[in-house]
């Protein structure tokens, strides 16, 4: 598990499910932030996935997409309705959107365009 996945699982009580995954291009759009991020990692919790897009890999700021789900697997498109912001101050605030994974990429936004962020092509 890298730094990422540890700082939020003692942070959230969640588990880490995939290394995380550095990006050529990544960006946060959000209230509280805008700019550049640098690593995505997907952890499980007890009724939901979260997709997390973090600024460094310390894990301590960021932008999570929390989506229920009961069989806590990845899928193509998947549909959120929470969003928890890690910067300055933690907020986690209701916001409907879709977060669309692909190997290539991965990209989340809200219906009313506030929170959106996007990582592509993926380092090896």
């Amino acid at each position: 598990m890298g730094h990422a996945g540890r700082g939020l699982a003692q942070q959230w009580s969640i588990q880490t499910t995939d290394a995380p995954a550095h990006w050529r291009r990544c960006r946060i759009a959000s209230p509280a932030y805008a700019g550049p991020c640098r690593v995505t990692f997907v952890t499980k919790g007890t009724r939901s996935l979260n997709i997390h897009f973090d600024l460094d890999d310390s894990g301590t700021e960021g932008i999570s997409f929390v989506i229920a789900s009961e069989d806590l697997e990845l899928r193509e498109r998947m549909s959120f309705a929470l969003v928890a912001e890690r910067f300055q101050r933690n907020a986690v605030v209701s916001a409907e959107g879709v977060c669309a994974v692909r190997p290539e990429s991965i990209r989340c936004i809200s219906v009313d365009g506030a929170y959106s962020a996007q990582a592509v092509q993926r380092l090896r």
